[in-house]
């Protein structure tokens, strides 16, 4: 590969990470497993065989699938989901025209910034002295190619083209779907948010003041009462999006 690229970003790079440990050497089990002295003949077919604790010997038969069975609304709606979390990020990268190595240069980036990171931490050595300008790199902010879900504003054709790309991993309601997970991400933030909250008690943290605690009483119940209400909010919007996502499920469901 290229080795004329500067710094610890270079695109070829390989990591090797390991850690220290002692070897057990087991002859006896190498050769069962060697000569193969761990397989047995699955459903009595001597040119078959598995592993003796492979969890196929359970199954008599492998049942043929049948072409004629219909899939349940339901079982298409779980397909819809899991396509959703398998090819999220792709949808995303291609629709903003990120190509796949630009993606995984910057995954090989941030992951150099993680170790260089550890291994600075667990020798003491002060973060301005790692080279390279790995600590830059701020491993724990979230991916910058992947925005928020495409407001309202855009053009058709944006919101064309990009179910046009969900389409084609098996997604239908991309948009709908990616909404309804921006909210409950939301929804788990303020909970969080709520319990830190809570957490904090003013006769606690004020133990001799009566006037700092009845402050802190009164912003902490504003704080709840705010947090309370943005909840109430994003359920009901994640109703409305759910009956739309349920309607368009009937209409593409045939």
């Amino acid at each position: 590969g290229d080795q004329t690229s500067s710094g610890p970003y270079r695109q070829d790079a390989m990591i090797v990470t390991g850690r220290k440990c002692r070897t057990f050497f087991n002859t006896s089990c190498a050769r069962v497993y060697g000569e193969g002295e761990n397989l047995k003949p699955w459903n009595g077919q001597s040119d078959v065989t598995i592993d003796r604790f492979d969890a196929r010997s359970l199954l008599s038969s492998l049942p043929s699938p049948s072409g004629n069975s219909k899939e349940s609304s339901d079982q298409k709606d779980k397909e819809v989901l899991l396509n959703f979390e398998r090819y999220r990020k792709l949808v995303e990268y291609e629709r903003h025209g990120i190509s796949e190595s630009d993606h995984l240069h910057t995954v090989d980036r941030k992951l150099i910034a993680k170790l260089f990171r550890s291994n600075a931490k667990q020798h003491g050595t002060p973060r301005s002295e790692i080279s390279g300008g790995v600590d830059a790199l701020d491993d724990n902010q979230e991916d910058d190619e992947e925005s928020e879900i495409l407001p309202s504003s855009v053009s058709q054709d944006i919101h064309e083209k990009t179910a046009a790309i969900a389409e084609a991993y098996g997604i239908v309601g991309y948009e709908v779907i990616y909404e309804m997970c921006s909210l409950c991400e939301q929804c788990n933030r303020l909970l969080k948010r709520k319990q830190k909250v809570l957490a904090d008690l003013p006769h606690k943290r004020y133990p001799l003041d009566l006037e700092k605690q009845h402050a802190a009483v009164k912003k902490r119940t504003m704080q709840l009462q705010s947090i309370d209400v943005a909840l109430q909010q994003n359920h009901q919007n994640l109703e409305k999006l759910s009956g739309r996502r349920g309607k368009g499920l009937k209409l593409t469901g045939g």
